[in-house]
């Protein structure tokens, strides 16, 4: 593809830049990437890109703080935040033990209340406990002992609040901002010349193509009415997993969709999300302590050998901690409509645990 710009932006060859949005805390990161992305090379596949603020986890140690933050998320119900933004702001200037008081005008916030000021949304997730308590209460209360996962809860808004923005905007991809790419020419000896290449573009563009070909391909194949319009809401650009889940991902479920991907015409191989009947039937992990026939009959794999047992199968999600991804306005939309109804689609915590934790967006 030649990079030569063409004068309403797009590149010759009919494709337009790309718009990246980056989730940044500022300095020395988004100066790198300022840079990076004014390369020749990038800048001839890609517009200057956009940052979104990122979420110091200090910013969320206080009720005050961790609601303005999820508000911005898009988390809070309307009606809860404008309690919190004009009450709330005039009880917390006089006693920031009280911010939470306008809500219950109880003074008791973080147990149920039979006549709360603001009424509780019906309809919730959660034990009969959570589903008394307001949204915003019940998520201060769930985050206030998680310590060393604060971090992650801030990602976690951070990748929200980026979310919005980009379904809203119409940007084509979210970064976090300690990704880097290479940069650089090869030749192209079909047409004798040199011209400017990005391998990452070139690799967004064929996924994006090839999730769009796959939607088609699945809206004419199926017979059912349920699935004759599935449409990819999520496209995974780049992301990391546990090794042996990444070596089922590559040695595996890519080769073997890569044998059916009639629509993937690219050189390497786009294929979609696995699903879980796909990724138990490769890995089989064990759920309790497997019995393995051997030459003696069964016998129970126990201690090292069945961690090792373990350790050898995926389990789990199999890929996660995306860095680079785009999701649709209807993706989104579903998903901001789970957390709303579920603050333990955020927080959780087994019935050992001390703490609550965070689950990683």
């Amino acid at each position: 593809m030649a990079a030569t710009n063409e004068p309403d932006g797009t590149i010759q060859g009919g494709r337009r830049k790309l718009r990246p949005l980056i989730i940044t805390m500022g300095g020395q990161r988004q100066s790198h990437l300022e840079s990076m992305f004014a390369h020749p090379t990038m800048s001839a596949h890609f517009e200057s890109p956009v940052f979104s603020p990122g979420v110091p986890q200090r910013s969320i140690r206080s009720a005050r703080g961790l609601l303005q933050v999820a508000n911005s998320a898009g988390l809070l119900p309307q009606h809860e935040w404008e309690a919190l933004s004009t009450t709330g702001e005039d009880l917390y200037h006089q006693n920031p033990l009280t911010y939470l008081d306008c809500l219950t005008g109880s003074g008791r916030s973080s147990k149920p209340c039979d006549d709360p000021v603001v009424p509780v949304l019906p309809g919730r997730e959660g034990s009969q406990r959570d589903k008394k308590l307001h949204y915003s209460i019940e998520l201060w209360w769930k985050s206030k002992s998680i310590s060393r996962e604060r971090s992650v809860l801030a990602c976690f808004l951070a990748h929200l609040i980026a979310m919005k923005r980009l379904v809203e905007e119409d940007f084509d991809f979210v970064l976090e901002d300690n990704v880097r790419v290479p940069v650089g020419e090869e030749t192209c000896e079909a047409e004798q010349e040199r011209k400017a290449y990005c391998e990452c573009a070139e690799r967004i563009w064929a996924t994006l193509d090839a999730s769009t070909k796959l939607s088609a391909a699945s809206s004419i194949a199926t017979t059912n009415a349920e699935d004759s319009n599935k449409q990819c809401h999520l496209r995974y650009y780049g992301w990391l997993g546990s090794k042996a889940n990444l070596e089922w991902i590559f040695t595996t479920h890519a080769k073997r969709m890569r044998d059916r991907a009639d629509y993937d015409d690219s050189d390497g191989v786009i294929f979609p999300y696995p699903t879980v009947d796909e990724f138990r039937a490769d890995n089989p992990v064990p759920t309790q302590r497997e019995c393995k026939d051997n030459d003696n009959g069964g016998e129970e794999v126990d201690g090292e050998g069945a961690a090792e047992e373990e350790n050898s199968k995926g389990s789990g999600t199999p890929i996660w901690g995306a860095y680079a991804y785009w999701i649709s306005r209807e993706g989104y939309e579903a998903l901001l409509s789970d957390l709303r109804n579920d603050v333990g689609g955020i927080l959780w915590r087994g019935k050992s645990m001390p703490a609550y934790v965070v689950k990683p967006i």
